[in-house]
């Protein structure tokens, strides 16, 4: 009989949690929790069990120690014990007392800092020994783009990308790092249509968005810093680096139509600010003919250049052929300039077999 009320009393013991309790006679194992920091909920620092068998689980923790997360039992207080359990994890023992103590993992903080920007996040935790990926950005500052974070504010700290896997080893404020955003605006500076502004990182740089502008009876020639052209120019859809907002204004060029001119054997002294469209010897609806050999010479302005540029060519490949400043052509070759203010084009085509032949424009430029 007292054999078994032994036994229910040891049962009760295991059932009702964390306490103290004393080995009684009879008992083969001792189990002592150490809180090791913590403390129960009526601030004992360890709670002992006992047991009528030479094993058990271990018990759940049930203690707390401020901020810290348990992790798990081990039989030295540092936690480089050769016995470790976690909760439920099974303890051997013979006719023993075996200590056991809580091992506590910190819990550090991860706190962001808009740096400048508007905007709010919450922190994060992150128990010891744990990676956990930040928080994606969510502040906004006008005028500049979120670059990074930084554990210093200027930026001279550790920097983590924007979502970054990390592993804290302490509290932690990251603090959003800003490129500056530079803003191009363009002015049509007498022309028609509309262009948005184009958005560049400090740092980057990036290609002019393309003239959309028109301007009836000009030539786009480029932007300016200044309307009057006095300023720093850009080619249409030229590299730039700003550093600083940048306003710029559309270059004209006046150029009226000069008329139409066939391939022949002549010249053309060019009109300052006309263009002028050029055509095969049949024009821009009848192919050119056979066993022709004419030469053609446009004359720009004083301090121009010749620029010519063709929308069409279509040749006999292997026989027809036309040559500007020397240079021997059969298929469209897009855009070309004279060296000089005189572009000589010469044209042959051989015995046999004609086709559509081109069509382009002529200008005179700078």
């Amino acid at each position: 009989m007292r054999r078994l009320l032994l036994i229910l009393a040891a049962i009760l013991l295991v059932m009702t949690g964390c306490h103290k309790d004393n080995v009684g006679p009879g008992m083969y194992m001792s189990v002592v929790y150490h809180g090791n920091g913590g403390l129960t909920a009526n601030g004992d620092s360890f709670v002992k069990y006992t047991y009528l068998n030479n094993e058990c689980e271990a018990i759940s923790n049930c203690f707390t120690n401020g901020n810290k997360v348990f992790s798990k039992w081990n039989n030295k207080s540092d936690g480089s014990g050769y016995s470790s359990y976690k909760p439920g994890y099974t303890i051997h023992g013979y006719q023993e007392d075996i200590d056991l103590y809580a091992i506590w993992l910190k819990v550090f903080t991860i706190n962001y800092n808009a740096n400048g920007g508007s905007g709010a996040m919450s922190s994060q935790t992150v128990t010891e020994g744990d990676y956990t990926y930040l928080t994606g950005n969510k502040f906004t500052r006008s005028g500049y783009q979120f670059d990074k974070w930084n554990t210093k504010s200027n930026g001279s700290g550790t920097s983590y990308s924007n979502g970054a896997y990390i592993k804290p080893t302490a509290n932690v404020t990251l603090w959003a790092q800003w490129k500056r955003v530079y803003k191009v605006t363009f002015n049509a500076n007498g022309g028609s249509g509309t262009m948005s502004p184009q958005s560049i990182v400090a740092g980057n740089g990036a290609y002019l968005n393309n003239n959309a502008f028109t301007r009836t009876n000009y030539i786009f020639t480029g932007w300016n810093t200044n309307a009057n052209g006095t300023g720093t120019s850009y080619s249409d859809h030229a590299y730039v680096t700003p550093y600083n907002d940048i306003n710029l204004y559309a270059q004209w060029e006046y150029s009226s139509y000069g008329g139409a001119i066939s391939m022949r054997n002549g010249s053309k002294t060019m009109e300052s600010g006309a263009y002028y469209n050029f055509y095969d010897s049949g024009g821009p609806n009848s192919s050119y003919s056979n066993n022709e050999s004419y030469t053609f010479y446009f004359y720009a302005p004083a301090g121009k250049r010749v620029k010519i540029v063709f929308s069409s060519m279509n040749l006999e490949t292997c026989c027809d052929h036309i040559y500007i400043n020397n240079n021997q052509y059969s298929t469209n070759p897009g855009t070309l300039y004279s060296t000089g203010s005189t572009m000589t084009i010469r044209f042959t085509s051989d015995v046999s077999v004609t086709y559509s032949g081109w069509s382009a424009t002529v200008y005179s430029v700078d």
